[in-house]
């Protein structure tokens, strides 16, 4: 369910990082074809109340035998934007319909305001601690603040282009095994595609 975008767009974006291209008619029927059955959209722009996304993930689950939710954003919740303790009882919720169904929730949170160098971590979740808190796994996304503090200056080379990352994926918070560590990625706004640079940096055992 992502509040911020149609499902169109969604769409045709997987499509083109499958393709590695802008589908052709012909592609767009094959990619339906082989994924279409495999995927929900929660038709809902702007916000949606708690019930009616509970709701809609149970539903779900129960016919379709979804087993991943993705909830893209937590301030597109009604109600939820600056209570504290709305999102503590959010995120309560949340976890009971987890543990009951055993179906994998994705929670996007955006970050308090950085520094111009920051990278987001744990800490930095905009809103109640208690997201924090509760989240079984925590994954910051943030973009290279080195290579984005060149190429705003100016002073990006080209080979720094080449060989420094875009993105980094870092995982925060593991409560199945406790492994920390990040990836580095670059990124193909073409295809809007990630590739790896590197093995995974573990930070934690």
């Amino acid at each position: 369910g992502s509040m911020e975008s149609k499902a169109e767009r969604i769409i045709r974006r997987q499509m083109t990082s499958f393709f590695g291209h802008f589908p052709e008619p012909h592609e767009v029927r094959e990619f339906l074809n082989e994924v279409g059955s495999r995927m929900i959209f929660a038709d809902v722009l702007g916000y949606i109340q708690q019930d009616q996304l509970f709701s809609m993930m149970q539903f779900a689950h129960r016919r379709y035998g979804v087993e991943h939710c993705i909830i893209d954003s937590l301030m597109r919740i009604e109600g939820l934007e600056e209570d504290y303790v709305a999102q503590g009882n959010f995120l309560n919720r949340l976890q009971e319909f987890t543990k009951g169904t055993g179906v994998h929730a994705h929670l996007v949170c955006h970050p308090r305001k950085l520094a111009a160098d920051g990278r987001p971590g744990k800490m930095d979740v905009k809103g109640s601690s208690l997201i924090a808190n509760n989240a079984d796994n925590i994954v910051s996304v943030c973009r290279n603040p080195e290579k984005e503090k060149l190429r705003k200056s100016g002073a990006l080379t080209q080979q720094q282009q080449n060989t420094m990352h875009d993105t980094e994926i870092i995982v925060e918070k593991q409560r199945e095994t406790g492994w920390e560590g990040r990836f580095l990625l670059k990124f193909n706004p073409i295809t809007y595609s990630y590739s790896a640079m590197q093995a995974p940096m573990t930070t934690h055992p």
